[in-house]
């Protein structure tokens, strides 16, 4: 099953995430990415994503996790 997530990217004590696309056996880190949505900034609250791709993606059954979806 497909899973829409949060890739942490950035460095320490600055994170920034990548919204991803992902087999849900695998962890974010291990690289094994279907594809990649757009992207999320936490200190500025700006999300990025492709909508186009992303409910195309939820259409076909990928679930996103609970962080993703807020």
């Amino acid at each position: 099953m497909l899973a829409i997530r949060l890739q942490r990217i950035g460095r320490k004590g600055h994170a920034q995430y990548r919204v991803i696309v992902q087999d849900s056996r695998f962890s974010p880190k291990s690289g094994r990415v279907v594809s990649a949505l757009g992207s999320y900034n936490p200190h500025t609250k700006l999300a990025t994503i492709n909508t186009e791709l992303a409910s195309k993606y939820l259409a076909n059954g990928a679930q996103p996790s609970e962080r993703s979806a807020s």
